[in-house]
């Protein structure tokens, strides 16, 4: 059996509690890519995953589908893939698509028990934020882990909580304009990023021109595994909150 050590770790019960779960991970990047592995690996029912990018060899040093062998492949159906190659009774849901405020309210063809927001860009971060707490669907929002190399600092808290951490700085304020309280929780690093780690703008796959900023292996991939781990957690504790008195 597949998962036979993960249902010895939490019980019978409570692993089906998982392998009823429904997650949805938005960006497969550095962090959406390891969040998908360990999801995958601990026995979820069903993903629902959104990326609009393709492999480049820049995304080697961190990202899970990132080979030279991968390179122009499309990063959703890549872990798509692999994920049923992990579980083949996983049920996926997928598109090769950029998420965004004008497509969200067409984007989920059921609500997801728990939302993982791995996206790059600022507006539309806010953008899955804002459904997801309008909707009352739970959600962890995962923020930057470039320009940082120290993974002892990176840690789980609600945004407004949130310190030394210039993309939650900005997010903080973009959401207190829409109304957004308390209640958001996001995967961060209180380290102050590294001033010189980064390289000029340039031209992206998505025509955007952007800073690139320098990264390690390991900051992303231990972001998306606290997010999963989280996620899981708090999917084990609505599970017994669900369960008959």
């Amino acid at each position: 059996m597949i998962f036979e050590r993960t249902e010895l770790l939490l019980g019978k019960e409570k692993f089906s509690q998982l392998t009823r779960a429904h997650v949805a991970i938005i960006g497969l990047g550095g962090v959406g890519s390891y969040a998908l592995e360990t999801l995958a690996r601990s026995g979820i029912g069903a993903l629902t995953l959104f990326d609009d990018d393709t492999v480049n060899e820049s995304n080697i040093n961190r990202q899970l589908p990132a080979l030279i062998s991968t390179i122009g492949q499309s990063k959703v159906a890549l872990l798509s893939a692999r994920a049923l190659e992990i579980n083949p009774s996983l049920s996926i849901t997928s598109q090769q698509k950029l998420v965004h405020q004008e497509n969200l309210h067409t984007t989920f063809a059921s609500p997801p028990d728990f939302i993982i927001d791995a996206i790059d860009g600022l507006s539309c971060k806010l953008a899955l934020i804002d459904y997801a707490y309008t909707h009352s669907i739970p959600i962890i929002s995962c923020m930057g882990a470039a320009r940082r190399r120290d993974w002892r600092r990176i840690t789980i808290d609600d945004l407004y909580n949130t310190k030394a951490c210039p993309l939650a700085a900005r997010l903080r304020r973009e959401c207190r304009k829409l109304g957004i309280g308390k209640g958001v929780n996001v995967v961060y690093s209180d380290e102050i990023p590294d001033k010189k780690s980064f390289g000029p703008a340039g031209p992206v796959s998505r025509g955007r021109s952007r800073v690139v900023n320098g990264s390690i292996s390991y900051m992303t991939s231990i972001t998306g595994i606290t997010a999963a781990a989280f996620v899981i957690e708090q999917l084990l504790i609505l599970g017994e909150k669900k369960q008959p008195c």
